[in-house]
Parts: structure tokens; C-alpha cells; sequence
């Protein structure tokens, strides 16, 4: 057969035989070596935006420790002042009682 790799003369001018598959094996190289690239880029902005998520949620974790305390200070310092008004209403109600044996 004269279109035979090993019978035509100008097979290797045609991109076959060795420098034929060279350039074959030089794009799939490429490809590949385009593709571990894209994979690499696309790993580092996952892990940014895993670094950046994880600070997130740090803030909002201290942001929300510090919301429980600020809770836990109002929760005392409500039961302190429910404390006074409870003792300036049982002085109000000797007061009255004995406001009433003095009228009587």
C-alpha cells in the first residue's frame, strides 16, 4: 500500500511515525500539564476560601461568646435591681401599715 507509514517516504513529513507521535505526546504533556495547573488553582482558591470561612465562623464565635456574656451581665444586674425593688416595696408596705395605725 503506498499510503504504508513504512512504505511512504514523506510519512514522517506528514506528522507520522516518531516525530509524529513526539507532537503527539508533547500536546497530551501540555494538556495535562494545563490540567494539573487548573487543578492546583482551583485547590488553592478552595483552601482560601476555607481559610477564609474558618476566620468567619472564629468571629462569629467570639462575637457570640461575647454576646453571652454581655447576656449573663443583664441577667444579673436584672436580678439585682428586681432584689431593690422588691425591698423598697416591703418598706413601702411597713410604711403604710404603719401609716394606718397612726390614722386610726
Amino acid at each position: 500500500r503506498p499510503d504504508s507509514p513504512v512504505l511512504s517516504p514523506d510519512y514522517a513529513l506528514r506528522g507520522g511515525g516518531k516525530a509524529g507521535a513526539d507532537k503527539d505526546s508533547d500536546h497530551i504533556v501540555a494538556a495535562r500539564d494545563r490540567e494539573i495547573r487548573a487543578l492546583h488553582a482551583e485547590r488553592d482558591a478552595l483552601q482560601r476560601e476555607m481559610r477564609d470561612g474558618k476566620k468567619r465562623l472564629m468571629d462569629f464565635d467570639t462575637e457570640n461568646q461575647q454576646l453571652v456574656s454581655t447576656n449573663q451581665q443583664h441577667i444579673a444586674e436584672n436580678a439585682r435591681l428586681r432584689a431593690i425593688i422588691h425591698e423598697w416595696s416591703v418598706r413601702h408596705a411597713k410604711l403604710e401599715a404603719k401609716l394606718q395605725q397612726t390614722k386610726t
